[in-house]
């Protein structure tokens, strides 16, 4: 039996092929899965730490406000948290919940808003409390634009999706 008799897809240099390109392809795709998986989790902490990391920068003068109940001075702090693009909403509330400023803006708009509320819902919220050793004066909160969030790693994953997949 000669090599042009036996066809093609019985040949086999042809299956080796085939399953070096499903095993490669395997490969690409579960390591392109790790990837998004590890940069999900670091999107999540970089962004709590963020959060975090500008609230406490605006404590002090944010508990001066409080403590004083000076309106201006906390209008100043809440515009410039605001200022910061991960946040829609910054709140200033003396220790009765009043509010004291307040600074809003429309949500980013996202394709896929249903799996951003679902994977980054519970990094929406933030407060930090207004106090010293003996008394809460308020609260500084700031609520977390999440389709920002989802929109920037939707990139990525779409990129890590693709190079994985070439």
């Amino acid at each position: 039996m000669s090599l042009t008799e036996i066809p093609l897809k019985q040949r086999l240099y042809f299956k080796q092929a085939k399953y070096m390109l499903l095993i490669a392809l395997s490969l690409g795709l579960l390591f392109s899965s790790l990837q998004i998986a590890f940069d999900y989790v670091d999107t999540c902490n970089e962004a709590q730490r963020t959060a975090l990391d500008v609230l406490e920068i605006g404590k002090t003068p944010a508990l001066q406000a409080a403590y004083n109940f000076d309106t201006v001075l906390a209008q100043g702090v809440v515009h410039g948290i605001s200022k910061y693009r991960l946040f829609y909403q910054v709140t200033l509330q003396n220790e009765y919940t009043q509010v004291m400023a307040e600074e809003k803006r429309e949500l980013a708009q996202v394709r896929w808003a249903w799996l951003a509320q679902r994977l980054f819902q519970s990094y929406s919220s933030y407060a930090v409390k207004l106090k010293n050793e003996e008394h809460e004066y308020g609260v500084l909160k700031a609520e977390v634009d999440i389709f920002l969030l989802a929109e920037s790693f939707a990139k990525r994953t779409r990129l890590t999706i693709v190079s994985g997949l070439l």
